[in-house]
Order: structure tokens, then sequence, then C-alpha cells
């Protein structure tokens, strides 16, 4: 692996473990220009540091007892890696319970994260990457 990827890598355990601990805040991992493409039952297209921060707070306000649960990271070509994560929550207006193997497309750019997807079915995200769970 590339010193690049390695580092790269390394800033993804970082941003999974800022997650794990409800973290979703810090801006220092991303591009100031970075895309955030979030699935779901209210999906979005987020531009920024304003927007990321506007989508994390969407989406985490329809959560009550969330956690994210890191398993791996899977690299692809190019900077391009897949976060395997299990989300778990209940949702606030619906009281319904989560526990979902999802996964997290990134894109690398200069050492930071420059675009954000996530995506509900694993399958179609390491598709997207071209990435296989057999790799990582």
């Amino acid at each position: 692996m590339s010193d690049a990827a390695d580092a790269d890598i390394a800033l993804l355990r970082q941003v999974l473990r800022q997650w794990e601990q409800g973290d979703f805040w810090d801006a220092a991992p991303y591009a100031d220009d970075v895309v955030f493409v979030r699935a779901g039952p209210d999906p979005g297209e987020y531009h920024g540091l304003d927007g990321l921060a506007t989508a994390w707070r969407d989406f985490l306000g329809a959560w009550e007892d969330f956690r994210i649960a890191p398993e791996r990271i899977v690299p692809a070509d190019g900077g391009t890696y897949v976060l395997l994560i299990r989300l778990q929550g209940r949702g606030k207006g619906s009281g319904m319970e989560i526990d979902a193997e999802v996964a997290n497309l990134v894109r690398m750019r200069d050492g930071r994260i420059a675009h954000l997807e996530m995506h509900w079915d694993r399958e179609a995200a390491l598709t997207a990457a071209g990435a296989s769970e057999g790799a990582g």
C-alpha cells in the first residue's frame, strides 16, 4: 500500500473512532468543498462544510440513542474507500428500532475527505467504489 493510502486509512480510522464516540462535528478531516450524499427516507446532497454540518444535524436529529459501530475499511482504487459500519438506534417519531449493516463510500483528495456518500446497501457502495468485501 502507498504512503498516501496508509495516511488515508489512518485518517478514516480516526474519523470512525470519532463517530463511534458520537462526535460528527469535526471539520478537520474534510475538504472545504466536501460533497455529502445522504441516502435513506430523506435523501439529499450537501456541499461544503456548512452543508455537511446541516446534513449531519438533520440526519442525527431523526434518531434517539443513535450509535455507529465501525467494522472495517475496504480500499478501492484512486483514493476511494468503503467504510463498513453498523448503525443502531431508534427513530424519534416512529420509535422504530434499527440495527443495520451499512456502508459509506469515501473519496479522498490531498489527504482529506472530498466526498462522503451514505449507502443503506453495502453491495451498492462496494459496486460504486469498484471494490469487493473480500478486499481490505
